[in-house]
């Protein structure tokens, strides 16, 4: 009779135990997907972010210091003024990687000049 308790009460322990193992795994997997996710999420903000950078500089790209009002000239500056890119300022393309460039200096002097009026 009392082998037959403790066979019992074995078996019940062994299956709570078991249950309850199964649950801390599931609630562990659970918790790593949830991880997962976070950093899938927050991977995919920062590219968000670069493409909507990206896509703004390629739109200043296609701006022309000629195609602006003073107030936009304006906005421009104060939106790029301490981004630290002054060839997305100037709206000006930057020099190759040989160290070359695509405008003359009387370009670049006639753009800085054109820019300075709209914005003064």
């Amino acid at each position: 009779e009392d082998e037959k308790k403790t066979a019992e009460y074995q078996r019940k322990f062994d299956e709570t135990f078991t249950r309850m193992v199964r649950q801390e795994g599931r609630l562990l997997e659970e918790q790593k997907m949830r991880a997962r996710r976070h950093i899938i999420e927050q991977k995919l903000r920062k590219l968000e972010k670069f493409q909507a950078e990206e896509a703004e500089k390629e739109a200043d790209r296609n701006k022309t210091i000629s195609s602006m009002n003073s107030t936009s000239a304006i906005e421009h500056v104060l939106k790029l003024g301490f981004d630290g890119d002054p060839y997305r300022m100037f709206l000006i393309p930057p020099p190759t990687k040989e160290g070359e460039w695509s405008l003359t200096e009387k370009d670049i002097t006639r753009v800085y000049r054109r820019l300075s009026i709209l914005v003064h």
